[in-house]
């Protein structure tokens, strides 16, 4: 298995603000490129908090958790909504700029590298942040984040489940050797050459609902996504 909290590590050390948004004027941000970022946050906060009030009514969480923060791109307008947030990174070099972002802003969060076992939260998001991580270990994060959410609480959950065929070539990144039989792909070897990259993979929603395991009759919406004809969906649960 690929190991991409070094690979995160690393993006997030040299450019962190383009590992959060995949556009080429975050490479080298000027101030007014960081502004334009973080509004994008605030809008994306303010349409996944519309979503909810059409759809599951009254919502006034007091906290929240974004898994997968960055440098703040969506915790600092969290933060704002519930008045105290926490965000989860494994890169330090995010983290870093993430506090500056916060502190600048005036937001209380507690900036943290694993999700905090046992604390519960009105609010627990992630978006565009599993895509990056093989299921093999993503499965067991969605596990954690739903054990994450207070009763009342939402999980909004972005998920990738499958690519246009046009992604194909960047397999080439983590497959050293594999078996083509004209229906399936199988993996024989990973390409272990140290090379930095920004791997994206699909999940099964068959196993996500397993993990959440919700009862009968409950409610629950969904959006496509697509991002660069990579689709999938966002998914907004409410724990009973």
């Amino acid at each position: 298995m690929r190991d991409t909290d070094k690979d995160w590590s690393a993006i997030g050390d040299a450019h962190p603000y383009f590992g959060v948004l995949t556009n080429e004027r975050y490479l080298n941000p000027s101030s007014d490129d960081i502004k334009d970022f973080f509004l994008s946050g605030e809008k994306d906060i303010d349409h996944l908090s519309n979503i909810i009030a059409n759809h599951f009514g009254a919502f006034e969480p007091n906290s929240a958790l974004d898994f997968g923060c960055g440098v703040g791109r969506l915790v600092i307008p969290l933060a704002r909504r519930t008045g105290r947030a926490t965000g989860v990174d494994i890169s330090e070099g995010m983290l870093a700029r993430a506090r500056i972002h916060a502190a600048d802003a005036g937001a209380n969060i507690d900036f943290v590298h694993q999700i905090p076992d046992d604390a519960k939260f009105d609010w627990v998001n992630t978006t565009v942040v599993l895509q990056h991580i093989p299921p093999a270990r993503g499965y067991g994060m969605v596990r954690k984040l739903w054990a994450a959410v207070a009763d009342g609480g939402m999980l909004t959950l972005h998920l990738t489940i499958y690519k246009d065929a046009r992604h194909v070539g960047e397999l080439q990144r983590d497959l050293a050797a594999f078996r083509y039989d004209g229906e399936t792909l199988i993996n024989y070897a990973l390409d272990d050459d140290g090379d930095v990259g920004m791997s994206m993979y699909d999940y099964d929603l068959s196993r996500i609902f397993q993990i959440i395991d919700l009862e009968d009759g409950q409610a629950v919406y969904m959006e496509k996504t697509d991002h660069g004809s990579c689709h999938g969906f966002r998914i907004y649960i409410r724990r009973r």
